[in-house]
């Protein structure tokens, strides 16, 4: 192949030697899947008319597949996979040109799909699809962008950014050969819209505002358009963007202990399936093992869910939907490109990144009892905002995600459920505070983390989200303490000051569908999954501490439906039928404790245990104006004590100016550790 026709989305890699990879153990599994899914797929759409759309953030496409298509052609001259292309050509040619002339939206992921599918054929093109593709290119697709405009209103928007990078993957690759006057230009506003959203859709250590579904839906995209920069020598962002490589570490944070899904926070159902194609786009560049063993761990070759990360058969047979299940994020295309099953990749279970983990921005907490597939995680939520980036956001400030021992108990309810009732939150006289537009409605308000430290022993979080909530004050305190051998337990303690006056605070946990309730006593209760429970104990203000207006606590469980965001007019019962979890949580039941009093004072105690460990025996203690109770672990009896909106603690066994402490004795009552919120000492008596 002459100079003029190599490709740059293929580099140096010659097509004998792309022949030999694709015949060489492991990549043979490999290529025949691509190539089978390729064939498949190029059938379906073909006989379809390319009716059929695809893709995410607003520009769909209908064209899948199409680089697999063109690699297929390259390696083994397929001359299906080289019909499939000329067809597509054809079809989005005259697609979008008369969607031109009518002012509707093109399908620009299918432009950008096109432009990779023809660089990879450079030197296979007869000549009248090469003219075509140019004149597509010079009329169409590479204009076809958002400008700098939308910079100045929402840099951290998913759609407009899409818009402008999908044009300049097109501008990139052929905007020279056709002779667009402005090409470089669509290409350098792609690259200030990339590094705005990576500032402002993203915070410092890689976490999307818009969530693990619309977030990572960015990403897919992005890594291309950065990879090709690369590869043209038109830019380096893998050297100028810290925060790219920062999206491994971040994604690794939010990922279940049983790799099958990261935490559906915001806008994505409960088993959110997408992959992470660009792992191994990171891992080549950085030759990073870490990037490599993430890759492996959530989407290698034996993974049951998305093999080589296609996710797709295996959503196709959940949905029973009638359509070939296609590739859409071209996971296998990259897998085939860029895995090295030869180079070291680190296993998660001796990944040495941080078990407590803070993110500033997103006010997002990850924690963890290790990195083994047994694990506890724990996903804590801040609502944390960028005015850049005003989309796919929630009332979630103090919201709390549990995953234990291989169960999805306390969930994110996901896609649709924007309002405080909808998630693990204490919502004030059952009522949202500003509950938002009947609809696919967002949440403008927002919460953050004010405090958040971590030890060996404990580490502890406090989450203000007065703000999102109209209160006074609004606060949530979370401490967790793991025990080893994968077990934990969480405190949590709520704050909350409407208004000086008393109301009903609801202490909410939405679970996964397939849990069940128990109420064992007025104070405790059971969460109970497939593989292990969730057991709760409560603890509120005596009838002394506020005698005037005595606090009542009832606890009580009942069935949380989703929020249709276009109008009753679905069939939910069809929908969870057909759909399950993959799109959002339809129903499911909630645990309510119901609090009464001047104020929401309340102590929690969620112990995540397996179904044939025993419970950790909590129990209440009895101190004018404080919360207390002590919990028997297996390390010794711990002891938490709240002073709240006073800050004085004194006990017949102790005293201290703070305003929660925690402490652990041995079963002789040796004192073995201690902790308070502002490292204030503790005087004990004894």
């Amino acid at each position: 192949m002459s100079a003029a026709n190599a490709s740059f989305v293929l580099g140096d890699r010659h097509p004998d030697a792309l022949r030999q990879r694709a015949s060489t153990a492991p990549l043979d599994d490999l290529w025949q899947r691509l190539a089978a899914r390729t064939r498949a797929v190029a059938r379906w759409q073909r006989e379809d008319a390319f009716r059929a759309s695809h893709g995410n953030l607003g520009w769909h496409s209908h064209t899948p597949m199409l680089p697999a298509a063109a690699l297929l052609h390259l390696v083994e001259d397929d001359a299906g996979a080289m019909a499939y292309f000329r067809e597509a050509l054809a079809f989005t040619d005259t697609q979008s040109r008369e969607r031109q002339r009518a002012d509707q939206k093109r399908a620009i992921h299918s432009h950008a799909q096109l432009a990779i599918a023809a660089d990879i054929l450079r030197g296979h093109l007869a000549e009248d699809d090469r003219r075509r593709l140019l004149a597509l290119m010079h009329d169409i697709a590479i204009d076809d962008n958002s400008g700098d405009t939308y910079l100045m209103y929402g840099g951290g928007g998913n759609i407009v950014w899409s818009h402008n990078v999908q044009a300049a993957v097109c501008a990139l690759l052929w905007g020279e050969a056709c002779g667009h006057a402005r090409w470089r230009q669509v290409v350098r506003q792609a690259i200030d819209h990339t590094r705005c959203y990576l500032k402002y859709g993203c915070d410092e250590a890689g976490f999307s505002y818009e969530g693990t579904g619309y977030g990572h839906g960015v990403f897919a995209v992005m890594f291309t358009f950065v990879e090709l920069l690369a590869l043209t020598g038109f830019a380096d962002l893998y050297a100028t963007e810290p925060r790219l490589r920062r999206i491994l570490t971040a994604s690794l944070a939010n990922l279940f202990p049983d790799r099958s899904f990261l935490i559906n926070d915001n806008d994505v159902g409960l088993q959110g399936a997408e992959s992470m194609p660009y792992l191994l786009l990171l891992a080549r560049r950085f030759d990073d093992p870490l990037a490599r063993g993430l890759w492996t761990a959530y989407q290698g070759p034996c993974h049951p869910i998305r093999p080589y990360g296609d996710f797709r058969p295996w959503h196709h047979h959940l949905t029973g939907d009638p359509s070939c299940p296609i590739d859409p994020l071209d996971s296998l295309f990259f897998a085939f490109l860029y895995w090295d099953a030869e180079a070291p990749a680190t296993p998660l279970d001796s990944c040495a990144q941080p078990l407590a983990t803070y993110s500033p921005g997103t006010e997002t907490v990850n924690l963890r009892t290790s990195w083994g597939t047994d694990a506890i995680y724990v996903n804590l939520q801040g609502a944390g905002r960028s005015r850049m980036s005003q989309t796919h956001r929630h009332a979630d400030a103090g919201h709390l995600s549990i995953f234990a021992h291989g169960d999805y108990l306390a969930i994110d309810t996901g896609r649709y459920n924007s309002d405080e009732d909808q998630h693990s939150t204490m919502i004030v006289d059952g009522r949202c505070y500003a509950p938002v537009a009947p609809g696919w409605g967002m949440d403008w308000l927002s919460g953050r983390v004010t405090t958040f430290a971590a030890t060996d022993r404990l580490a502890h979080s406090r989450i203000d989200a007065a703000h999102l909530k109209g209160c006074h004050w609004a606060e949530r305190d979370l401490i967790w303490v793991p025990l080893g051998d994968d077990d934990a337990y969480l405190i949590l303690i709520d704050n909350i000051n409407k208004d000086n006056a008393a109301h009903a605070f609801w202490w909410q946990l939405q679970l996964h569908p397939e849990a069940t309730i128990a109420i064992d006593t007025d104070w405790q209760a059971r969460v109970i999954g497939p593989r292990a429970r969730l057991d709760l104990s409560f603890a509120w203000p005596g009838s002394q501490d506020f005698p005037d207006h005595p606090h009542t606590f009832q606890l009580r469980h009942d069935i949380k439906e989703w929020h249709w965001p276009y109008g009753r007019d679905r069939d939910i019962e069809a929908a969870h039928e057909r759909e399950g979890l993959l799109i959002t949580s339809y129903r499911r039941p909630r645990l309510i404790g119901e609090l009464t009093g001047l104020n929401g004072h309340l102590l929690s105690v969620i112990a995540p245990r397996r179904h044939d460990a025993p419970p950790l025996t909590v129990r209440r203690v009895g101190c004018k104006r404080l919360l207390a109770v002590s919990i028997d672990t297996p390390l010794g009896t711990d002891t938490i004590i709240a002073a709240l909106d006073h800050g004085f603690i004194r006990t017949p066994q102790l005293t201290a100016l703070t305003e929660l402490l925690w402490f652990r004795r041995d079963p002789d009552g040796r004192l073995l550790a201690t902790w308070t919120i502002d490292g204030a000492p503790i005087q004990f008596h004894d």
